[in-house]
Formats: structure tokens, sequence, C-alpha cells
């Protein structure tokens, strides 16, 4: 789990929120709606000089790489309550994660309306979506430059 150590500004309530990159299962976003029910989408996320892997149990995580290595994730604004049960959840007291702030390149999603959203809200909507509009790599729907992205991380 990283959590980066920016706030961003709220109107729904007052306390600071913070942006935590989710990769893996928290990045599905009807779980990540369960596990924190009032964060929003912030964009897409990527990590350098990192990579993914799958440990012994089947649980993935990042481990440091190459400078060729990067993982992709989704960048979500959460609150303190968030934190906790994030931390919670994915075992940091018992030292299965260890939490980390690193530095994680922050692109916004193609369809700048998701931004902001609850990713309950997120999800049902990308289910109204045909599959292939969801593609990262079709530029026919990408505008150029370091703005866009793709809800959906491309695997390597």
């Amino acid at each position: 789990m990283s959590i980066l150590a920016q706030h961003s500004a709220s109107s729904e309530e007052s306390k600071p929120r913070e942006l935590y990159f989710a990769y893996g299962s928290n990045m599905h976003l009807q779980q990540m709606a369960a596990r924190c029910g009032d964060s929003t989408l912030f964009g897409r996320g990527i990590l350098r000089n990192y990579r993914w892997q799958v440990n012994s149990r089947g649980g993935g995580n990042v481990v440091a790489g190459n400078p060729e290595d990067f993982v992709e994730g989704i960048v979500f604004t959460v609150s303190p309550s968030n934190i906790q049960d994030l931390r919670h959840y994915e075992g940091v007291e018992r030292e299965v994660f260890v939490e980390r702030k690193l530095e994680i390149e922050v692109e916004r999603f193609r369809d700048a309306a998701l931004e902001g959203r609850k990713p309950g809200e997120v999800a049902k909507i990308l289910a109204a979506v045909p599959e292939q509009n969801l593609d990262p790599h079709d530029k026919s729907r990408a505008s150029s430059g370091p703005e866009t992205g793709s809800l959906v991380p491309r695997r390597r």
C-alpha cells in the first residue's frame, strides 16, 4: 500500500484527504467502494522503478525493480478513516504489507467526468460502456499530451 503525502480539498468534508495509489485488488472499483465508501477517483497513477509480483500465497505486491519497470494503478482521494480501514484490511499491523510514501506520476483519466466520483458510481458507468471503448491503446479516443490516461491500466 502506498499513500502520497499530498492533501486535496474536499467539498464534502473539511478534513484533509490524502491521495492513495491503489494497485492489485484495490483497483477493483466495487471492492474499493465497499472498503472505502467515501473515497473518490483522482486519476491514473504510475509507479516508476517498481514491478508487480505475486507472492507464494497468491497476493500481489510491488517490489523495487529496474529503471524500465513500472506499475500502473488508480489514485483515489481518501479520508483518514479510509486510511485506517485500508491499513487494517491490508494487514499493516501484522506486517503483511508495509506502508510507504512514494512518488507517483499522476495522469488524468481519458474521461474527466470520472474524476471526483465514488468508485461504485464509476463501476456502474463503466459497466454500461462497451469494452472496446476502454482500450488504453486506442489512439483514436485519446487526446495528445500528458493529461491523457485510461481507467483500465495496461498490463506489461
